[in-house]
């Protein structure tokens, strides 16, 4: 490229455009870039060559860029898409200053689409920006690609109430609520595996105890619980775990279930003499006059030891 970039403040050209007659240094025009016709202009895009007029600190300057006749060939090179392109410019400088308005178009469409209307904006404008987000209108236009189960329902609407609250698209939605519901699931397996563990250990330690009857027994305590705070009421008691929630359920627990036996002996033994009743009080009187009756009729009673191990147990309870 000759002389790509040359000072020229004596130039008649500069006086003519931006002097009006008393000389260049008495008018202070505007900052401007003013454009010549070439004499060597190739259609679509040849050699063209730019006139830059700045306003310097004191003086105006004239910047004279000459542009090669094969500016685009240099470079768009085998690209004919780019060449394309580049041959709807007279030159270099229009293609650059095309680009930078194009990209300053987009930067401010994109943010536009971005930026959250306020609160007082039109509902127009919320709902389409709403729209452009993939943002439902109302929590019940989230879908999901899982079904969390009927018991999990109100969880699930519970999530999508907060991520409608905090604009999540369905997208996000979907995301973080199988996230939730795979933490959960893992939490439950883990917590089920921890119960397991502990029951089986707490059901060796009683067998060791009390052998065969350790089964009687608990089914004796949990019996005594029921009627003394309720079926409900005992669920919940049964069901709570150690460690401020997060270990094993009380059920599980051998400390637990001692004691539960221990009090139910103390308190209710006829629960544990007649299993399965909902008045065992009433039914162990009745027993016991049915054998008492047969005791006294019966020269063979006192040979069945099984009933008069029964007998003694049931008189126990009654004679209390």
């Amino acid at each position: 490229m000759s002389e790509a970039l040359e000072k020229n403040t004596d130039s008649p050209n500069v006086a003519d455009d931006s002097a009006t007659g008393s000389g260049a240094g008495d008018s202070a025009a505007p900052e401007q870039i003013q454009e010549t016709e070439s004499s060597e202009k190739a259609e679509g895009g040849g050699a063209a060559s730019e006139i830059l007029t700045s306003k310097g600190d004191d003086e105006k300057v004239t910047h004279v860029v000459d542009f090669p006749e094969d500016w685009i060939e240099k470079i768009a090179g085998d690209d004919e898409k780019v060449a394309r392109i580049l041959s709807r410019f007279k030159n270099p400088y229009e293609a650059i200053k095309s680009g930078l308005a194009a990209q300053e178009k987009i930067r401010e469409g994109v943010h536009k689409r971005f930026e959250k209307p306020g609160d007082d904006a039109p509902d127009e404008d919320k709902k389409l920006w709403r729209e452009s987000m993939d943002i439902p209108d109302s929590p019940d236009g989230y879908e999901y690609d899982f079904d969390p189960g009927e018991e999990m329902k109100a969880d699930l609407e519970a999530l999508s109430e907060i991520s409608h609250r905090y604009d999540l698209s369905k997208e996000q939605a979907n995301a973080i609520a199988k996230e939730y519901f795979d933490a959960m699931e893992r939490s439950i397996g883990e917590r089920n595996r921890m119960d397991s563990e502990v029951a089986e250990q707490t059901r060796r330690a009683l067998i060791g105890e009390l052998g065969a009857d350790y089964k009687a027994n608990i089914e004796h305590g949990i019996s005594v619980l029921k009627n003394l705070v309720g079926e409900e009421v005992a669920e919940s008691i049964l069901s709570a775990r150690t460690d401020g929630g997060e270990g094993h359920i009380l059920a599980a627990d051998y400390d637990f279930n001692k004691m539960l036996m221990e009090v139910a002996d103390v308190i209710a033994p006829e629960v544990k003499i007649v299993p399965n009743s909902s008045t065992p009080m009433e039914d162990a009187v009745e027993e016991f006059n049915q054998l008492r009756k047969e005791l006294i009729e019966n020269r063979n009673f006192m040979k069945d030891s099984a009933k008069v191990e029964r007998y003694n147990k049931l008189a126990e309870i009654v004679n209390r």
